[in-house]
């Protein structure tokens, strides 16, 4: 047995894969070339049992011998079965710790994507949540190698494998890694839907937020109106926020519950929620002071823009009737200076009636100052200008009156009534006048000029009284006048008849013109209520009309969120629509003369409220549409990812540098297609999705279409380049197997080829016969390897016809490895002829050095000079001579033998 075959016995079980099955494949080697000395071993063993049967003078030896061969023979079997066995385990042993491995390094992989802590970016978190229900659809596909290691350890442990105790770590550590895997991801999908219901609770809270700003900064406005008209807008204003801010109590409540049932159910990222909530409650509560602050502040305004009003309108009468106070004409004769007294008598008088309405605004303003109003000042001002300038139009009045009264008086009755006609005629045109106003607060300004028209008409009923009076007081003086009285009291009683009837007639005028103006004012307020309605739905129905239905899903959810709030809006202002049409209604009840107006405002309220309705509805079912569309197109572009991701891996030129990153990759390969296995069924319910979109929207059908068009044509280019990918790396493991085995035995060649052709020479008999022996050996080795020579060129022929793509290299080392194992053979041959010479050689000389030890033995015997000394003696001796003679002749044919064999050896080799 040889060095190498005893190294072999060495307990040695490799740590890998590759390093076990080399040291099986030696070991069959081994075994085989243990079979080969299987002859020789028997031929030894039968040639001891001859010698001992022949008795050999060695027997004792030669059994002992025997005996040990033959235990060294069994001990060795028994070993080489026992390290065969312990081989095997440990084969089986490095594969369970190779796919151990493969599954530690899969868990580990997976649960960078399990804890990757993406659910705390809120962008795409829909995405998210589909990839981790395909992550987990892939976790379920692979639990297979879990379980399958699994059994394959406690098999092992089952068997009592030497590596007990390791395998039953490595299966506590899979398991460990594997529930922790499961853990981790199972909490990562209850984070990611956290995040997402978080997400939705963020927009809302958001957008309260900002229509929380916007109100605030409605609140903390410094416009309080410039006049009366923008005060009242403002109130408006006002009021319709008021209704807004107590629309929302129910969506701020509805935050508070969800961020309480946040919390309860211990969510991620509860802490920040409930801040949230309690900030918004905090902010929304906090608008209710200002609200009412604000309310106040604009009710006191108003209440200042009316005052303001008033006291302009005293002004503007003050300022009307100063030239008259302040006049200096006293009259050229006695009918003028009569006028003149007459004029500022009625002009007096309309101070007089006048007074009360000045001292009625001062008081509005006083009672205003002593509520603590915020314009305190301005208003104690305003009143003291009033004032001022009021005591300044009577302290004049006065000093007129006293001027025209210490004039002469030659007022007479005809010019008292003159003056009177001259009077009415003068107010005539206001009362008979046809502009009621262009607007409401144009027609409020008449209304009040109107009254002040009115006021002074009744005050002017004492002077028409004096002058009646005086009428009577002329009659009588002329009555004196003898003859020519009667005539002069008709023409008095006929003038007063003629400015009473006037005077009658002025003040139906100016009562009938108050009415219109009174029906013109509501018509004023019901057009600008309408008008702002018309235009409230005008706004409205921009955004009802919008064309734009979300850029993807997450866009169209916001808008349909938005679209609902402006819904309720819409609902909400149903009240402000009913009550415009309410007050239409009583007004053509009314029979107010603007009543055609009236019906067409009306008319053209109902279809723009109507079609405004029509338009929600258009916009709410084009956004549902949208919501379906996008929803498909979202999955179709995560397809998409996932088979272009699949099919980027399947991209790659890595087929493998040896047979166990092959088989790496042919396992990797495996788990693609098992991943392959869910995309191919989201595939079908994009295609079902698709159908059911096309007939449903067919405006959209050719869009669909071709979006699954193209997803079914990349679907089918994976599968193909799957396939592709699976035939290179069969390709691959095929080419590494021959590879493998080429490398084996070109090894094998590269240390036996030595050993066949070395050059040393036997020195004896014995080691002649020692060194042919160990030549043999390799022969039988050699045979026993001709199997495997076989296989690989079997193998490596089946492989070029089946034109493999290293078809070229293939065949330069089946002619490499055949061209050395056939130099090795012919090594092999030159050297057996070398030993076989030599054996002839040594064998030659051990005979013809026995030939010459037998000469020099006989030569001394016959060269002796004893003759004998007695007869017995010379009998003796002729008895040695003949057996001398005998001994001669025996040895003479082995003599000739030897010169026989000297002389073939003589001769030169063919």
């Amino acid at each position: 047995m040889t060095t190498s075959q005893k190294r072999s016995l060495i307990k040695e079980v490799g740590d890998s894969l590759d390093t076990v099955e080399q040291l099986i494949k030696k070991h069959d080697n081994f075994t085989k070339t243990l079979a080969a000395q299987e002859d020789k071993l028997k031929v030894l063993d039968a040639s001891a049992i001859k010698l001992v049967e022949e008795k050999h003078y060695a027997i004792e030896e030669i059994t002992a011998r025997q005996k040990l061969l033959a235990d060294l023979k069994a001990s060795i079997r028994a070993q080489s079965l026992s390290r065969r066995q312990l081989l095997a385990n440990s084969q089986r042993f490095q594969q369970f710790e190779r796919d151990v491995e493969e599954v530690n390094d899969w868990i580990h992989e997976k649960l960078q994507t399990a804890q990757d802590g993406s659910y705390k970016d809120p962008s795409n978190l829909q995405g998210k949540l589909q990839k981790h229900q395909a992550f987990q659809a892939e976790l379920e596909s692979n639990r297979d190698r879990v379980t399958g290691a699994k059994h394959t350890g406690d098999g092992l442990i089952a068997a009592n494998h030497f590596a007990t105790e390791k395998i039953q770590q490595r299966l506590e550590e899979v398991a460990t890694l594997h529930k922790e895997l499961l853990e981790a991801t199972a909490d990562k999908g209850r984070k990611l839907s956290e995040a997402n219901q978080q997400v939705l609770f963020n927009r809302d809270v958001e957008e309260m937020n900002a229509w929380l700003e916007d109100v605030e900064l409605q609140l903390s406005s410094q416009d309080l109106g410039n006049d009366l008209s923008t005060v009242q807008k403002l109130l408006k204003k006002h009021t319709r926020l008021e209704s807004d801010i107590q629309a929302h109590q129910e969506r701020i409540e509805a935050v508070e519950k969800e961020a309480k049932q946040f919390s309860d159910a211990g969510h991620f990222d509860a802490a920040s929620i409930v801040e949230k909530s309690s900030s918004l409650s905090t902010r929304y509560s906090a608008t209710k002071e200002p609200l009412a602050k604000r309310r106040s502040v604009l009710s006191e305004s108003l209440q200042l823009q009316n005052f303001f009003r008033a006291v302009e309108d005293e002004h503007t009468w003050i300022h009307e009737k100063q030239p008259i106070a302040t006049s200096t004409t006293q009259g050229k004769d006695l009918v003028g200076a009569q006028s003149l007294l007459k004029k500022h008598q009625a002009f007096q008088a309309d101070l007089t009636g006048h007074d009360g309405r000045v001292q009625n605004v001062c008081d509005e303003g006083r009672a205003l100052i002593k509520q603590g109003h915020f314009a305190s000042d301005q208003i104690n001002d305003r009143i003291e200008k009033l004032t001022a300038a009021w005591a300044e139009l009577k302290t004049q009045a006065e000093e007129r009156s006293s001027v025209l009264r210490d004039a002469l008086e030659v007022q007479k009755y005809l010019a008292d009534a003159n003056e009177a006609d001259s009077w009415m005629s003068e107010k005539e045109p206001l009362v008979t006048n046809n502009d009621f106003g262009k607007d409401g607060a144009s027609t409020q300004a008449l209304v009040k000029k109107h009254e002040a028209v009115i006021s002074d008409l009744d005050a002017y009923e004492t002077s028409l009284s004096s002058l009646r009076q005086h009428k009577e007081h002329c009659q009588t003086l002329t009555m004196a006048f003898g003859e020519d009285a009667p005539d002069g009291e008709d023409a008095l009683t006929s003038r007063q008849s003629v400015i009473d009837t006037k005077y009658s007639g002025l003040r139906q005028n100016a009562k009938e013109r108050l009415q219109r103006l009174h029906e013109t004012d509501k018509w004023h307020t019901l057009s600008r209520d309408a008008s702002e309605v018309e235009y409230w739905i005008g706004e409205k129905e921009i955004t009802a009309s919008s064309d734009d239905i979300g850029k993807d899903l997450e866009h169209v959810e916001i808008l349909l969120k938005k679209f609902d709030d402006f819904q309720k809006d819409v609902a909400a202002n149903q009240s402000r629509i009913d009550g415009v049409k309410d007050v239409a209604k009583q007004l053509l009840e009314e029979n107010n003369p603007h009543k055609e107006d009236i019906q067409s405002m009306t008319e053209n309220l109902n279809k723009q409220w109507e079609n405004l309705q029509q338009l929600c509805e258009t916009r709410q079912r084009n956004l549902g549409d949208a919501k379906q569309e996008h929803a498909f197109n979202r999955d179709a572009d995560e397809t998409k990812a996932w088979i272009s991701e699949k099919d980027a891996t399947l991209a790659t030129n890595d087929l493998g540098e040896d047979v166990a990153s092959v088989q790496a990759l042919q396992r990797t390969h495996e788990g693609l297609e098992r991943d392959l296995s869910a995309l191919g069924e989201k595939e079908k319910a994009l295609s079902v999705e698709a159908e059911r979109l096309c007939k449903t929207f067919p405006s959209s059908a050719q869009a669909v279409s071709s979006r699954l068009s193209e997803i079914s044509k990349m679907w089918e280019d994976l599968q193909k380049h799957a396939a592709e990918r699976k035939r290179k790396l069969n390709d691959s493991f095929d080419y590494q197997c021959f590879l493998r085995d080429f490398r084996d035995l070109m090894s094998w060649i590269t240390n036996l080829s030595p050993l066949v052709s070395a050059k040393d020479l036997p020195t004896d008999v014995l080691s002649a016969d020692t060194l042919l022996e160990g030549h043999k050996a390799h022969h039988t080795a050699m045979a026993a390897h001709k199997t495997a020579f076989q296989t690989l060129n079997e193998f490596g022929e089946r492989l070029v016809s089946a034109e493999h793509y290293l078809s070229t290299d293939i065949s330069q080392k089946l002619r490499e490895i055949n061209a050395g194992r056939e130099q090795m053979e012919k090594s092999w041959e030159d050297r057996r002829e070398v030993l076989e010479e030599a054996m002839e050689q040594q064998i030659f000389r051990r005979d013809a050095e026995q030939a010459d030890s037998w000469v020099e033995q006989q030569e001394s015997w016959i060269s002796r000079d004893d003759l004998g000394d007695s007869v017995d003696d010379v009998e003796n001796l002729l008895k040695g001579l003949d057996d001398f003679e005998k001994s001669v002749l025996a040895e003479e044919e082995k003599l000739k033998a030897l010169s026989g064999f000297a002389e073939k050896l003589s001769k030169p080799k063919k």
